[in-house]
């Protein structure tokens, strides 16, 4: 007889984006993260060089969560295909 655990195996979220994914720079250099989604302001290119925007903690933290597997908050709530599930194996 197998043994089959009662609880279902834990979702894991994993998103390439914060890696690869595209940032917008506005008219003011304002520059945010997942445009079509999150649209998430992770800094500012009069206040930082474009590699202290890349590593900024915002998109560390998001970095740290799918790392892990886990869905970070900011995400949580979009529209997005890793958000809803839809690119489930």
């Amino acid at each position: 007889m197998t043994s089959s655990s009662s609880e279902p195996e834990a979702k894991r979220y994993f998103c390439t984006e914060p890696w690869v994914g595209m940032f917008t720079i506005q008219t003011n250099q304002d520059v945010t993260f997942c445009p079509c989604f999150l649209k998430m302001k992770i800094g500012n290119l009069k206040e930082s060089s474009i590699q202290g925007v890349w590593n900024a903690e915002p998109l560390v933290q998001l970095r740290r969560s799918f790392s892990e597997g886990v869905l970070p908050e900011p995400c949580r709530g979009q529209l997005c295909p890793v958000a809803v599930g839809a690119n489930d194996e």
